[in-house]
Parts: structure tokens; C-alpha cells; sequence
């Protein structure tokens, strides 16, 4: 998956790091989720379903009473759009959104030819 491929990119080892050594709050999180789905015009049924969740378990996360998984974030940005950082951070720039509406145009081969050609360009400027 592109995003995976994203956080090794970065200098600091990526977003993941970033929010292991940080306090998470749940709650925030949770409102960032309702929102791109409110803004997504998606019920908490309709969510579920394309996560394969239950409506209780979006409740939950929404509420701020559970987090949601690693693959559940990279779900929830395919779907509501969006990049990790947005709903983990709440840090989100039209570009981000744009370079990932890109990538997400490209086939698994085309991606994975992407995220070759990055890290030898961040290579070579290190």
C-alpha cells in the first residue's frame, strides 16, 4: 500500500513514530472521522459496511472510545478521503489530498514504480 510506503520516506521515520511517541487523543481523532464521513454523506451503517465494521464499533471510534487500527486508517482514507496524518494529527494540506488522488489513480505496479523512483530521488538529495 502506498501510505506504507509514505511514512519510510520521511526523515523521521515517519508518521507512525511521530504518534507513537505523542499522546493520541481518541477524541479528536474520533471527531475527524465523523467529519469526513458526515462530509462524505455516509450514515454509520454505510461506513461500517465498506469497513467491515460494525455501527457500534464506528460509534465507538467516533465517541473517542476506541481507536481505530492501522488498516482501519488506511481504509478510512481510501474512503473518506484524506491522508493518516489528517485523522491521526489532524494536519491536512490540498496538496496532500491532490498527491494522494494521484497515486491513487495508478495501478499497484505503477505505485510500487512510484515509490522506487521517490526513495532513490530522496536518496540522492540526502
Amino acid at each position: 500500500m502506498f501510505y506504507c510506503a509514505l511514512f519510510s520516506f520521511s526523515g523521521i521515520h515517519g508518521i507512525l513514530s511521530m504518534v507513537i511517541d505523542m499522546d493520541i487523543d481518541k477524541a479528536l481523532i474520533g471527531k475527524r472521522i465523523k467529519h469526513r464521513r458526515d462530509i462524505a454523506g455516509l450514515s454509520q451503517e454505510q461506513l461500517a459496511e465498506q469497513l467491515n465494521l460494525s455501527k457500534n464499533h464506528i460509534s465507538s471510534m467516533e465517541c473517542g472510545k476506541s481507536l481505530p487500527t492501522t488498516r482501519c486508517i488506511i481504509a478510512l482514507c481510501n474512503i473518506l478521503g484524506g491522508t493518516p496524518d489528517y485523522y491521526l494529527l489532524g494536519e491536512i494540506v490540498p496538496e496532500t489530498d491532490t498527491v494522494t488522488a494521484l497515486v491513487q489513480r495508478l495501478s499497484p505496479y505503477e505505485q510500487k514504480k512510484l515509490c522506487h523512483l521517490l526513495n532513490a530521488y530522496l536518496e540522492d538529495i540526502d
